[in-house]
């Protein structure tokens, strides 16, 4: 929605202003913004998460197979107290 107002207003002030001064300011205000959002390095921590994330869920994957077996037969034999009340 920015981009098109942004746009339409350079538009307009093109037919308006003959020596295109308010369209150099648009432009250079435009180049500032996008030269701020290229030096923006919030993203890259956000990725840094990630990565961690998915080697957390990696480790547990691998990790999986081994808990299994033991949670599985312990669980199993406190099932018949659980069902009868005990």
């Amino acid at each position: 929605m920015t981009v098109y107002v942004i746009a339409l207003t350079a538009v307009n002030d093109f037919l308006i202003d003959p020596k295109h001064t308010r369209r150099k300011t648009v432009m250079w205000t435009m180049a500032r913004k996008f030269n701020t959002f290229l030096q923006n390095d919030d993203g890259a921590t956000a990725i840094e998460y990630c990565m961690i994330a998915a080697a957390m869920c990696i480790a547990l994957l691998a990790a999986m197979p081994l808990i299994a077996n033991p949670l599985s037969e312990k669980l199993m034999s406190i099932a018949p107290g659980i069902l009868n009340g005990k």
